[in-house]
């Protein structure tokens, strides 16, 4: 009061830490093929009303399974046809998270309709992945191999036929074969794939990491496929080819090479 200091008192406060908000986030390609990695970035910063740095965690989820990969890339071996997958961006000031924000895509597959002859059948497929075959089967018990009638009921975005057997791509990149199998040519082989190719006595597939696998009459070949990778491939009498994503052709196991220089869009082989 001027002469003596009565009882002092105390009061406190906390400075609460506000977290940041929300970012907005998106996904590229937005509408990705089966080739496509994927990337997963921030569009629209999260504000942090204490103006404190702000850093992003990222986590992917692939059909309602959680990923180990925390970056935001997704390769392009590690997605397959049909796959979901689901990008999580979570933000924090280094105190505190804020709320996630998260985006999802499909991996695309296109059915292109069209016609795959071969020796005894021929098989149509449809934009819907419907298909139906045809052939000497039907009416000669005597070349009958199940090559028509056991076609699987099921879909496909791809229809390849051989000599008397035939293999379809499902949509989840699985392989389905039937028919004639005296060379292994009608198994199923485990795994997904890109791509398929049909030759006469053999399959060959296209693996998301690029790599090519064979099986049926190119299982006892002497020369094993090209390191890749690889976006495409078929298959002839004895012999295949793939094409890279950069338009090299490559063939093997005694099969005509392609001249050089130019940049290869497609691929068929005859026999």
């Amino acid at each position: 009061d001027g002469i003596e200091d009565g009882t002092p008192a105390s009061a406190s406060v906390t400075i609460r830490n506000s977290p940041p908000s929300q970012p907005i986030i998106d996904i590229s390609p937005g509408t990705p093929e089966v080739h496509n990695g994927l990337f997963c970035f921030v569009s629209g910063e999260s504000e942090d009303l204490d103006g404190d740095p702000v850093s992003y965690s990222f986590r992917w989820s692939r059909n309602g399974q959680p990923d180990v990969s925390l970056s935001p890339n997704v390769p392009p071996e590690a997605t397959s046809p049909g796959d979901h997958w689901i990008c999580e961006v979570t933000p924090s000031d280094g105190l505190d998270e804020g709320p996630a924000a998260s985006r999802a895509v499909d991996v695309h597959v296109d059915v292109v309709p069209r016609i795959s002859a071969g020796g005894s059948l021929t098989c149509r497929i449809s934009t819907d992945g419907s298909y139906g075959c045809w052939g000497e089967a039907s009416g000669d018990p005597a070349v009958d191999f199940g090559q028509v009638s056991g076609a699987p009921p099921e879909s496909f975005f791809r229809v390849e036929v051989g000599t008397d057997h035939g293999c379809g791509l499902r949509m989840d990149g699985s392989v389905a074969c039937w028919g004639r199998n005296d060379l292994g040519q009608g198994t199923q082989t485990l795994g997904t794939f890109l791509d398929l190719g049909v030759g006469p006595f053999s399959n060959c597939g296209v693996r998301p990491d690029g790599e090519i696998v064979c099986w049926g009459a190119a299982a006892f070949w002497n020369e094993a496929p090209p390191a890749g990778p690889w976006v495409e491939v078929d298959v002839g009498e004895g012999f295949a080819c793939a094409r890279s994503d950069d338009g090299v052709i490559a063939c093997w196991n005694g099969g005509p090479q392609p001249p050089a220089g130019p940049v290869w869009t497609g691929l068929s082989v005859g026999e």
